[in-house]
Parts: C-alpha cells; structure tokens; sequence
C-alpha cells in the first residue's frame, strides 16, 4: 500500500532515486540507514507484475544481510529454492544444490523464487521503515540542471499534479525504461543478442513435491528457443520462452498471445505442468507498463542494452538502467542488488568528505562495479548466444555430470559468481571453444 498517497515532498533531499525496483529500494535503503534524506520516485502502482522471479547466488544473502532483510521475512512470501537444473533436448541434465556458502554465517543453502510483485513491495516499503520516502505513480518528466551544467532535480507528475525536487546527486535506477540514458541518447543496443522474451503467471501447474518444489529449470529446444520454468508460491509459476529474433519474430509479431500458447504446449516438460492449470497474466499487461513507461513498444524486444556512459556531473546509473543481458540464473537480479550497495557505499563515503564529483562516484562506484561485476556479465553475454546452440550446451553439461572438477567450476561460476571460478571458467570455455566451434558451425561474438 502506498502509505504516502497525500504526501507533498520537501523541495530538497540528499539523493533523488528514479525508479523504485531492487536496485532503487536497496541503494535507498542503505543510505538511509546512515541518516540521509532519500526520495524514491516510482512511476508504478505497487504490487506490479514483473518478470525476473529467479534469483540463484546464495551471495545474496550478504546483500539481504546489509539491508536488514531476514529469513523470517522471507519465509511466509516466498517458496524456498534449493536448486536448479539445465535440461537439454538430448535428455542430458544437469541438476545442483546450491549450497556454495556454508563457512558464511551471513548465507543460508537456500534462496527463493521471488513472485516479484511481492517481493518488489516489500523490499520498497523495507526501504520505507528506514525511513525512505517512496512515491508511487510519481512520474519523472524532465531533469534539471544548475547554472554550471550539473543536474540537480527533476520535475514529476503525480496525481494530477506536477512537482520539483532538488539534490545532490540524481541515481536512475528505472530500469530498462533507460530513463536518464534515453533522455541523454546515451543507451546503446546489445548488438551481438537477437532475441525476445514472452512469459506469463500461471495457476495450478503441477509442481515437484518436498525440497525440489521450488527448483527453477532451464529447457533447451533445438527450435532457436527455450524455456524457464519456476515455481512461485502456490498457487503461482512462471513461464517464459526466449527465441531467436532472427528465425521467430515474423510468427510472434503476427499474433503474440498464439506463439506463446504454441510452444508452451511443444516442450513435453512445460506441457504436463500446465496440464490443468490456468494462465493468469497476458501479454496485455506487460505491453501496456512498458508503453505508460517509455513510449517505446519495442523495448520489449529489444533488451539487451547498455549504457555509454555510468556516471556524468550529478547523476549516475544502476541496475538494469547501466545495462540489462540476458540473465542465467538470475544474475541479472544478483548484479542489480550489488550496483546498489556498491553506490550506496560510494556516497556514503562521498559524503562524509564533501565529495560527489563525477570523477569521485566514477573512481567509487563505476569501477568497483566493474571489478565486481564486469566479468560475470560478459560471461553471461556469451552463454546468451550459446543458448541456441543445443548441441554445444549439451557437451558442457556432460562435462559437469562426468568431470567432479568441473561440476564444482560450473556451480561456483553460475550460483555463487565467484571472480576465481568465473576467471577459471572463462579460460577453460574460450580453450575448449576455439576447439570444437568451428564443428558446430556456430560464432560466438561478444565485447566488453
């Protein structure tokens, strides 16, 4: 519930935030424990259907930690999820616990498959009992700038009214509505990613049973396409298909509600769990807040982007706002949680020395979250590709069900995104790539 809906904002406050998902909530949240007066502005009504429910590192538990957010918080919102799996066409699987963390007392071997319009509301009004100030339905429209060219305000509507708030520094962490990147035509394609996602929530999916019931699968498909499958708290699951641009965009774009239905029932896996259920969300849904938030339909298509640019003279990005690939197991969700401690951290600092220059938030946040987290995405990029490469994946996971060496590499590469393992990895899958791509036929081109 939106406990400020008659609220009036002051016409100052330490930091303004665009946007108030994950990134948003948990750089709010933290500052705000220091004593800094926050404003989030959220152009959204909450709770707001969103895709982007699984999330694997068991590290995020340190991040939970920072925030305040505890096991008994979690526990009555979320079903528990104790592992993953790949499956591919073959019939090869590669199943995994997700205890990669037990000498941390911070962390627990388990985390959840988050209903993100449940989770979403409650990281923001955490945010709020640390005394955040969050505005839903608070629309940001222009920026403001100082007589020196350094942003410092925006305008919003809410309501039917129109408001002007100043800061110190302005975070945008509105997501792939890109808003200060689009603004500035600062936001750049992810050339080498051509695909789309189409999902739904569904009621009543048969679902594995005792401490596999939350267990999230990734279905491969030798058709340019494959699946997530995750369990939500009953009565809910989530499906989604992300395809190829290239070989299936013609067939959605003709009708999106009967490609989906299609191939939802062409994968033997997804078809018997949706056997007698019922689908709850439409694609109505998502095309209408992505339009109300970009005027952009395309976006839904096109999300595989970056900035050029981080940091700038009173304004920064985070989250999915600085850049958006396809997640593996989440990471998208990982790496979101982090940029916002990491932020949080740089201005925190920033403050106590009077310093929130471009090259300080620069030297402070931007390469440390490069340092954390440049890696990890640059190898998500990769696997991206390779997702409609049955063949190629098939060959890795045999690799992980025969090798215990390996097994252990992939796990701590793609649960626990240690900067060792990911490092380990990358030599063995570049080595093992010039070896055996040229077979398959299959380019792999990714940047930096």
């Amino acid at each position: 519930m939106d406990r400020e809906k008659n609220f009036i904002p002051d016409d100052f406050y330490d930091f303004i935030v665009i946007g108030g998902g994950p990134a948003g909530a948990v750089f709010a949240t933290l500052v705000a424990k220091e004593g800094y007066k926050v404003i989030v502005l959220e152009g959204s009504k909450f709770p707001r259907f969103c895709v982007g429910e699984i999330i694997a590192p068991t590290a995020i538990w340190r991040i939970w930690h920072r925030l305040g957010v505890t096991k008994e918080m979690m526990d009555p919102l979320f079903i528990q999820k104790w592992g993953a799996g790949w499956i591919t066409p073959n019939g090869t699987q590669f199943n995994f616990d997700q205890d990669v963390h037990p000498e941390d007392s911070r962390c627990h071997a388990h985390v959840y498959q988050l209903d993100r319009s449940v989770y979403d509301e409650f990281l923001l009004n955490h945010a709020r009992d640390n005394g955040v100030t969050a505005l839903e339905e608070a629309r940001v429209e222009e920026l403001f700038y100082d007589e020196n060219g350094r942003m410092n305000g925006v305008s919003f509507e809410r309501h039917g009214k129109t408001f002007e708030v100043r800061s110190k520094l302005v975070v945008d962490a509105s997501g792939r509505t890109n808003f200060i990147p689009r603004k500035l035509g600062i936001r750049m394609e992810i050339e080498e990613l051509h695909s789309f996602a189409c999902f739904a929530h569904w009621e009543d999916c048969k679902k594995d049973q005792g401490k596999n019931a939350g267990d999230v699968r990734l279905l491969f498909t030798e058709n340019d396409l494959w699946y997530w499958w995750a369990p939500l708290k009953d009565p809910k699951s989530s499906i989604g298909i992300v395809a190829n641009k290239n070989v299936h965009w013609d067939e959605y774009s003709k009708d999106p509600e009967a490609f989906y239905e299609k191939w939802v029932l062409n994968h033997p896996f997804i078809k018997k769990r949706i056997e007698n259920a019922t689908r709850i969300t439409n694609f109505d849904v998502v095309k209408t807040r992505i339009n109300q938030a970009s005027k952009d339909s395309a976006l839904l298509t096109n999300f595989h982007a970056r900035s050029s640019e981080a940091v700038g003279d009173g304004w920064v990005l985070i989250g999915d706002t600085l850049g958006f690939v396809d997640p593996v197991f989440s990471a998208g969700l990982h790496v979101v949680h982090g940029s916002g401690m990491i932020l949080a951290d740089a201005v925190i600092k920033g403050m106590k020395e009077n310093n929130l220059s471009e090259g300080f938030i620069e030297k402070e946040y931007h390469e440390k979250y490069k340092e954390e987290f440049q890696d990890v995405l640059f190898h998500i990029q990769g696997w991206a590709q390779l997702y409609y490469n049955p063949k190629f994946v098939d060959m890795f996971l045999k690799w992980g069900n025969r090798y215990p060496k390996i097994r252990d590499m992939y796990i701590r590469t793609f649960i626990a995104f240690e900067k060792k393992a990911i490092k380990e990895f990358s030599k063995f899958f570049l080595k093992i790539f010039k070896n055996v791509s040229h077979k398959s036929g299959f380019k792999l081109s990714v940047k930096k």
